[in-house]
């Protein structure tokens, strides 16, 4: 049965015991001078605190403009694929593909960029212990790559892969089982809580959500796997897929409803494996069937990208403050595939969409900010070097991250239309002590009108 085959959218306290313990949640915050000229270095001030894990975005802002949409392969060994994930692997890019009617994995191999056309391997069905394979979500622990995937065919089992051997290897499988929960498993979302992963699946028939909590690892026995499950989400009516976001300390799971058109928001608060999640719902006004759901944070959004099943577009829902009451505005986007499957990638300073459709083609979908920086990401603490090629107005984002949590911060960068000097210098052969040193500079612009040199002798 064909119910997958869509069309998306893009939618302290304290307590004294001798000493104060206070929470270690991060808190992202930097500064910047600003305006800049042209090629002029970006000058950034970090002002984070508890912070580990630092991810700079220098060009936020990519959902802004309609994307370029191109057909990148006709795949050959897939059969109604259903789901896919790219992941990045010491430079070169891979994605992998579930195929649901030949019980089946594909790898896709893109070499040095997610741009090019890959090449397959069928990775099998693991002595047929994959019944049509639905989502799938990987994660990488120390030099270890592991997959997760739903299985939509009884008895509805979850099966782990384990590339111990490298990522071009062939996977070890193990059947988990459907831990007396999982009824027709389809979405899935792997999550780090506080050092906790955290498996989120939501459940078709049952309209609810399994999480199944791992401990500190995602290889842990089977016998370690703690099961929770939430009570049927209120509305829910084919709970088809759902995504989770960390938004400003708070876990949030947004599900999408094939039977009724309706996005869910479950707040589970700080703590991921709350079984009682606060439930809000959203009518997806216009959208007929949605079967897949994406959030992402860009710049100062939100974004959900919603697949959809009869409709003719592609929808983009973009909102400030995904926390708060909103009503999902829709923006078309014409010349949409029919997908049944997607994930987004950074790459080269933009996003892109890369979809599966029924029909066994691959998509890409282009989201490019025509942002002209040389630096597009780091994860560096204070990123240097940085600059623009162009005059205009640019979202630089931090987002800051340690174990209880994640917080975001961003800022405007002017550019203008000045472009930054050329300077070098020299320096005379070298003088014995107290000896006068002469020191040279060179411009080939000449249109600097001051200097200051610093030699460090503060």
């Amino acid at each position: 049965m064909k119910d997958k085959g869509v069309r998306f959218l893009l939618v302290c306290f304290g307590t004294f015991f001798g000493t104060w313990l206070y929470s270690q949640a991060p808190s992202a915050d930097f500064s910047l001078v600003d305006p800049i000229c042209i090629d002029e270095p970006v000058s950034l001030q970090d002002n984070s605190d508890n912070t580990t894990v630092y991810n700079w975005d220098f060009c936020a802002e990519d959902f802004v403009d309609t994307p370029s949409i191109s057909l990148v392969s006709n795949l050959l060994l897939t059969d109604l694929p259903a789901g896919i994930e790219l992941i990045e692997e010491g430079g070169s890019w891979y994605g992998f593909v579930t195929s649901r009617s030949n019980n089946s994995i594909i790898r896709l191999e893109f070499g040095d960029s997610p741009n090019n056309t890959p090449t397959e391997t069928d990775l099998g069905s693991f002595g047929g212990i994959l019944l049509a394979p639905d989502e799938i979500s990987m994660i990488k622990e120390g030099d270890i790559w592991y997959a997760l995937i739903t299985s939509d065919g009884s008895p509805y089992n979850l099966i782990r892969l384990e590339f111990e051997d490298g990522i071009e290897s062939v996977p070890e499988a193990t059947n988990l089982g459907n831990f007396s929960s999982l009824n027709r498993p389809r979405g899935i979302s792997i999550q780090n809580d506080g050092g906790t992963v955290v498996v989120l699946i939501s459940n078709f028939n049952n309209n609810n959500v399994t999480l199944l909590d791992f401990g500190s690892t995602i290889s842990s026995q089977l016998a370690d796997i703690i099961v929770h499950n939430t009570s049927a989400i209120l509305g829910g009516s084919n709970v088809i897929d759902m995504s989770v976001i960390d938004y400003n300390g708070i876990w949030y799971g947004f599900a999408v409803s094939l039977g009724n058109n309706t996005l869910h928001r479950l707040e589970f608060g700080s703590n991921l494996l709350n079984s009682s999640p606060t439930v809000t719902n959203f009518s997806l006004s216009g959208s007929i069937g949605p079967s897949m759901v994406d959030v992402v944070e860009e710049g100062d959004s939100t974004y959900f990208f919603i697949g959809k099943g009869a409709d003719l577009n592609t929808t983009l829902y973009a909102i400030e403050d995904l926390a708060g009451t909103f009503t999902p505005g829709e923006i078309g986007i014409p010349g949409s595939q029919i997908l049944s499957g997607v994930d987004l990638v950074s790459y080269e300073g933009g996003k892109i969409f890369m979809g599966v459709s029924t029909s066994d083609e691959l998509y890409a979908y282009h989201f490019n900010s025509a942002c002209s920086a040389n630096i597009y990401e780091s994860t560096e603490q204070t990123p240097i070097g940085v600059r623009y090629a162009t005059n205009g107005s640019y979202t630089i984002t931090l987002k800051a991250r340690n174990e209880d949590g994640v917080d975001f911060h961003s800022e405007i960068q002017t550019v203008t239309s000045t472009v930054a000097p050329d300077i070098t210098f020299t320096i005379d052969d070298s003088r014995c002590t107290e000896n006068e040193n002469t020191f040279t500079s060179t411009n080939g612009s000449g249109d600097i009108t001051s200097y200051q040199w610093i030699f460090g002798d503060d």
